[in-house]
Formats: structure tokens, C-alpha cells, sequence
């Protein structure tokens, strides 16, 4: 159980005693037993014996760090209500933790297998479509209960006789065999955008969002990069690429839950229709995230990929206007009152609209309210652009 090596590799300073007392103190119950099965699992690095002196005995030290990597167990067990041990590591290894790669590799190649199951089970034996079993489930599907939390919510939002459309487009979308000329294909588009809802993101695009949010114009890419098989995907991956992959995608879900937030903060709640997507990202599980890993290990490598890529690492700069854009308007409204219902939240979604989807009477009637509160509140704009230099970025050139 215990590694007797040179202490002075790393510091082994976090006790036995001490990692049970910090879950206790945040309210955790976790007992020896417990520590013990999580480090032979690997979601906690194992202990050294520290000899405490001569005729004193000696305890289990762990490294520095344990009590942190011991609490985001708890955390992740609590939140999730996850028991399974490799899908445990897999989420701290999500969320950046420094765990074995080799388990990592194993989980993965776990959903890996399980998807390739799945397209076997899914495809008929010519491989030109959907097989007899596929289509028996997928007609049956408006009357299924199913486990995963965002497929269920989908019961609510298709009427139940459009259900199987929508689940046939997501099989022949999962299986690499969609294709955008099929009978009734825009129609089916709109099912699965209403599905997953989003439907707001036809009408509601904000910038940049619109290439990730319409989902349903973006499904035969989608199965076209579903085509490759998954067990080969994971296969031909080096560790340096698993890690690369999880750090951008990870970054890009930052991002997208930062631009929600932000868009909600300016324009109000459920502005253009976001909010569902960033509760699809929350509620993402290990095997969906397994599964994204793999897709965006082959889509990081095509010609559409690269340059999707290259515009998503050069979004940091936008967030950051952005978010000074939020400040500057909260500012405004509590600084000088008479602006509060010009710059309110559903005023603000009203004018990007129009300015977005380029509506000439909304544009021209939002610049003139602008105006003329502009007009009637110079004076308390100058001292307040004066007060905040900071905010003068977001100005035009050559105003001030």
C-alpha cells in the first residue's frame, strides 16, 4: 500500500488525519476505507509511510494537494450523484487535475468500444442505412423514458407523433448517414434545433454564435466527421493530443458559457435564445464528453476545423470587450437614472437585433431614442466618460 522512496521528489505533507478532517469540516463523510479504495482506483495518489521517531510509530502522509484533489471527489460524487470510480477520475481529469493518463485512456476506450457497438447495432448489414432494430426503437421512441437528462427534456419539447423524426435524424446523424437531401430534411432540421432548444438561434444569432448555434444547418458536417470509427480515432491518438483536445474544448465551453452570461447580463434572460445551450453544456456526462473528445480530435484535423480553431483562439480579446460592455452599461443605468430604460436589458436585445438581422425602421428608431436621451444627458455623459476612462474604448474613434 505504501511507496517507501526519496521524500525529496515531492512534498509529502497532507496526513491521513488531515484529509478526513478537511471533508469533514466541508461536510463530506468519508472514511479509511474509502481513501483506501480511491487510491487503489487511482483518483488519489498514493500514501508514504513518515516515520514520527524512535518508539512513535509512523503514519500514511499524502502529497501536497491531496486535500484539494479529496474535496473535488466529494464534490463531483455529490453533485453528480456519480458512484462509478472511472467516471469519477474522469471528470477530475476533465476538469484539469493531474491523473494517471493510462486510466484515462482505458475509460475512454471504454465509450470508444461502446460507440462503435452502437453504430453496429444502428446500420443494417449492407451498410447502406438504418437496420430492422434501429427502426423498430426509433418508432417506439415517443413512448420511451429515457435516462439522460437531456434526451428526456426533448420528450417535452417534440409533439410525441414528430418524436420518431427527430430520433431517426439523431441515428442517422450519429451513425455518419445523414444526409441534407432527404425527404422532408429541412423539416427534421427544425426538429432536432426544437429538440435540443434551440430554435431561438435561427432568429436570435448573436456575432460569431451563429456558426455553433444553428445546429439543425449543420448536421450533415456533423455526421461526416461521425463517420470515422471511434476505436481507430483512439487508437491513432497520442497522449499529448488526448490532453491538447481536452484543454480546447474545455476552453471552448469557458467561452460559450462566459458569452451566455454576458449576452444575459446585457440583453436579459434567455437573450437570443442561449440559455438552453449553456444548460446542454452543464449537463453534459462523461461518456457525451468522451464522445466530444473523440469528434473534435478529428475535426481539429480537417481544413473546416482549422480555421474554426483559429478563430476560437483569438476570442479572448472579444469576451473581454464584451464583458468591459456589461460593466460600462450597469455603470450607466445606476449612475444616471434618466438612461436606465433606454439602456434596459430588453431595450439593448431590441437594438442588437435589429442592428444583427439588419432591420431598418428598429435601427433607426433605436439610434433616434438613443439620440435624443444622448442629446438631453450630454452634459452627465461627459462627466461620466471623464469618471471612467476606462469605458472610452468602447466609444467610437475620435469621441470621447
Amino acid at each position: 500500500m505504501y511507496y517507501f522512496v526519496d521524500m525529496a521528489e515531492v512534498a509529502y505533507t497532507e496526513s491521513k488525519k488531515d484529509l478526513l478532517e478537511a471533508a469533514k469540516k466541508a461536510r463530506f463523510e468519508v472514511s479509511e476505507r474509502q481513501l483506501v479504495r480511491w487510491q487503489n482506483s487511482g483518483l488519489l495518489q498514493r500514501p508514504r509511510r513518515r516515520f514520527l521517531g524512535r518508539g512513535l510509530g509512523s503514519e500514511a502522509v499524502y502529497p501536497e494537494g491531496s486535500m484539494e484533489r479529496l474535496l473535488a471527489i466529494c464534490r463531483i460524487r455529490e453533485t453528480y450523484g456519480e458512484k462509478r470510480l472511472d467516471y469519477v477520475l474522469w471528470r477530475l481529469w476533465w476538469e484539469g487535475h493531474d491523473v494517471d493518463i493510462k486510466r484515462v485512456r482505458r475509460f475512454l476506450r471504454k465509450i470508444a468500444g461502446h460507440w462503435a457497438d452502437f453504430n453496429k447495432w444502428s446500420i443494417d448489414a449492407e451498410e447502406t442505412g438504418l437496420s430492422k432494430v434501429a427502426k423498430k426503437y426509433i418508432k417506439e421512441s415517443g413512448d420511451r423514458r429515457f435516462r439522460n437528462t437531456a434526451l428526456s427534456r426533448t420528450h417535452g419539447r417534440v409533439k410525441k407523433e414528430r418524436y420518431p423524426d427527430f430520433m431517426r435524424t439523431l441515428f442517422e446523424v450519429g451513425t455518419g448517414h445523414y444526409t441534407p437531401d432527404a425527404p422532408q430534411a429541412m423539416t427534421n432540421q427544425f426538429l432536432v434545433e426544437t429538440g435540443l432548444g434551440m430554435h431561438g438561434s435561427r432568429t436570435d444569432n448573436v456575432a460569431d454564435t451563429e456558426e455553433w448555434l444553428k445546429v439543425g444547418e449543420r448536421l450533415s458536417l456533423l455526421s461526416e466527421f461521425l463517420k470515422d470509427d471511434p476505436v481507430t480515432v483512439y487508437a491513432r491518438v497520442k497522449d499529448e493530443e488526448l490532453i491538447q483536445a481536452r484543454q480546447e474544448i474545455t476552453g471552448f465551453l469557458r467561452t460559450i458559457e462566459n458569452l451566455v452570461q454576458m449576452a444575459e447580463a446585457v440583453a436579459g434572460k434567455d437573450a437570443f435564445g442561449l440559455s438552453q445551450g449553456l444548460r446542454m453544456i452543464q449537463e453534459v456526462d462523461p461518456a457525451s464528453q468522451a464522445i466530444l473528445l473523440l469528434f473534435w480530435i478529428t475535426f481539429r484535423k480537417s481544413p473546416q476545423g482549422l480555421p474554426s480553431l483559429k478563430t476560437f483562439n483569438n476570442s479572448d480579446a472579444e469576451l473581454e470587450r464584451v464583458s468591459l460592455l456589461q460593466k460600462a452599461l450597469d455603470d450607466l443605468r445606476r449612475e444616471i437614472p434618466a438612461l436606465a430604460d433606454a439602456l434596459s436589458p430588453k431595450e439593448t436585445e431590441k437594438g442588437i437585433h435589429a442592428f444583427l438581422f439588419n432591420e431598418p425602421r428598429a435601427k433607426d428608431g433605436y439610434i433616434s431614442k438613443l439620440e435624443k436621451v444622448n442629446r438631453e444627458n450630454e452634459r452627465e455623459l461627459a462627466e461620466f466618460w471623464n469618471r471612467h476612462p476606462e469605458y472610452k474604448v468602447l466609444l467610437p474613434e475620435g469621441k470621447s
